[in-house]
Order: structure tokens, then C-alpha cells, then sequence
């Protein structure tokens, strides 16, 4: 047998419960990227059991709950954690928190035993991002293995991208850049690198700040990153120099600094376009005014939840 047809074959049987999820809608045609990058709203491999509340206001009640069942959860107990997590009304949390809870409850069902609270939890539009998850792993494993349909094909499954929460999107994002890269479409990688520029400037958001954020170190104040070298921004700079769109993205994003100096994200586009051109003194000035970015001389923050995907 081919290396090609037992990977097939064993992702085929570990898929059956994934796909389960969203074979429901009709699969896309194959994802032919030809428009300019449009900005898309970065790991997350546990949660953050601190979530940074916005500056200057306390921690609400209902998410102080949520970072003890997120404990209890982590030591194993399940049930205690089901009945905090039951206790809590969607209806009164504001969007982050019923996402949260969403994902500790059905880990609560799920190790409870509690089918019907299991199936309550699903029964609404979201009910396939586990699937979606899992799928997005799948996918990293096809690429790994050099299995570039395969991954191309499950990826084409993900319906509305745009849709998905933070951290499966960037990783649809990162996986397409790899795949379009190893596959040799420079173009359509091009497009996938600058959404995750776009991606990586709303670092100190309070989305971000959820997962990535450390409040027990460092209160209320945003954790810094090297920004600097992150791979994508390196693609990115690269991409557009060989293809000969540097000045194009240069003149726009000076054009959208101009209207509006806090644009994160023609910000950190030209910081990038300034680095591959070895202009790292007029970059670095840019660079300065994010007051998240790691610099000589600034204290660092480290990150909670940070790792490279895939």
C-alpha cells in the first residue's frame, strides 16, 4: 500500500465522528483566493483561568464562577464544576462568558455523563465548532505528513471562516498560509499571511487579552510579545517583496496612518514591508508605538498560552 492510501484510510475511520458535525452543509467549491486581504479580526491550548477584565473595572461575579469550575475542572472534579457552571443563566453573560461556560459545561456533560445537558449544549447553530476543532487538528496532521489534498480537502469543509471563534480561526489562517506555501501558490499565501498581520495588531484587545493575558501577575496591564519576529510578518514582507507590492502596500498603509495614527493594522503592515527591506531603524520607530511590542529596554510581560500552530 501507498504511504497516501493508509493515511487515507485511517483518517477516513478517525473522521467518522468528526465530520458528523459538518457534512450537514453542502461542501465548497475549492477556496480560489484572487481579491485583496481583507482585515480578519492569534494558541490556545488550555484555557486561561484568568480572564483580564477591560481597564479599570473589576472582575464580574459570574466570571469569578467560571475561574472555579475552571479549577475544579482541572483537578478532576466534574461535578462540582457541573454545578456552578448549571447555576450560571446564559442569558445574563455578556458574549465571552457564555463562550466560556459554553466550553467548561460540555466538558462537565461530557465527563458527567449527563447526555441530556450534553444534548441541550448542542442543540443550537454552534453545536459543530468541536467538530470544526478537530477537524482543523486532522487537517495539521495531513500536512505534516505531506498529504497536501487531503489537508486542502478537509480544510474546504470549514464553512464561514470568518465566523469561527478566535483560536480556530487563526489556525484555519495559519494552515492554508502553510499549505499555499508548501504547495507553491505564493499569491494565495500572500492572502493568508496578511490576515494574520491584521490578526496579530489586536493583541491587546480584550479577546486576545482573555486567553493570552496574565491578571494574577500583572493586573490589568497588557503582556508583551515579540512581535517583531513572528513568522507570518516575515512572509508577509517577504511575499511582497518578491512579487513587487511593496509600494502599493507601502503608499495604503502610510494612507491609513495619516487618517488614523492608531491603526494597528497598517501599522503593523509597514513595520513588516520596513523589515524586509532591511530598514529596521525607520521599523523599529513604528514598532515603538505599540506599547505591547518586546523592545530593549521595555519590562516583559510574558504571555499566558502562547505556542506556534501547526
Amino acid at each position: 500500500m501507498t504511504k497516501s492510501f493508509l493515511l487515507s484510510s485511517v483518517a477516513a475511520l478517525a473522521l467518522v465522528g468528526v465530520l458528523a458535525g459538518v457534512t450537514a452543509l453542502p461542501s465548497p467549491a475549492r477556496q480560489e483566493p484572487t481579491a485583496p486581504p481583507e482585515p480578519v479580526g492569534s494558541p490556545e491550548p488550555i484555557e486561561s483561568p484568568e480572564p483580564v477584565p477591560p481597564a479599570g473595572k473589576p472582575v464580574s461575579p459570574a466570571r469569578v464562577k467560571l475561574r472555579e469550575a475552571f479549577g475544579l475542572q482541572r483537578a478532576g472534579r466534574d461535578k462540582e464544576a457541573a454545578t456552578i457552571l448549571k447555576s450560571l443563566d446564559p442569558k445574563t453573560l455578556d458574549p465571552d462568558e457564555e463562550a466560556r461556560r459554553h466550553r467548561y459545561a460540555i466538558l462537565a456533560a461530557l465527563r458527567t455523563g449527563d447526555r441530556k445537558w450534553l444534548d441541550e449544549l448542542n442543540a443550537d447553530d454552534d453545536h459543530a465548532k468541536l467538530a470544526v476543532d478537530l477537524l482543523l487538528l486532522t487537517a495539521m496532521r495531513f500536512l505534516k505528513s505531506g498529504d497536501y489534498d487531503e489537508c486542502r480537502a478537509l480544510l474546504e469543509r470549514v464553512q464561514s471562516p470568518q465566523t469561527l471563534s478566535e483560536v480556530p480561526r487563526r489556525r484555519y489562517l495559519e494552515l492554508y498560509a502553510r499549505l499555499e506555501q508548501l504547495t507553491g501558490h505564493p499569491d494565495r499565501e500572500r492572502i493568508y499571511v496578511a490576515k494574520l498581520v491584521d490578526f496579530a495588531s489586536g493583541w491587546e484587545s480584550p479577546v486576545c487579552q482573555g486567553c493570552h493575558g496574565d491578571y494574577k501577575k500583572f493586573g490589568n496591564k497588557i503582556t508583551t510579545i515579540d512581535i517583531k519576529n513572528r513568522w507570518f510578518g516575515e512572509r508577509f514582507g517577504a511575499l511582497l517583496k518578491a512579487q513587487g507590492g511593496t509600494g502599493v502596500v507601502r503608499d495604503a498603509a502610510q494612507k491609513r496612518l495619516t487618517k488614523n495614527p492608531k491603526d494597528t493594522e497598517a501599522r503593523l503592515r509597514l513595520v513588516y514591508l520596513l523589515q524586509a527591506e532591511g530598514k529596521t531603524v525607520e521599523a523599529d520607530k513604528l514598532l515603538a508605538a505599540f506599547p505591547w511590542a518586546e523592545m530593549p529596554g521595555r519590562e516583559p510581560r510574558t504571555p499566558l498560552q502562547l505556542a506556534v500552530f501547526p
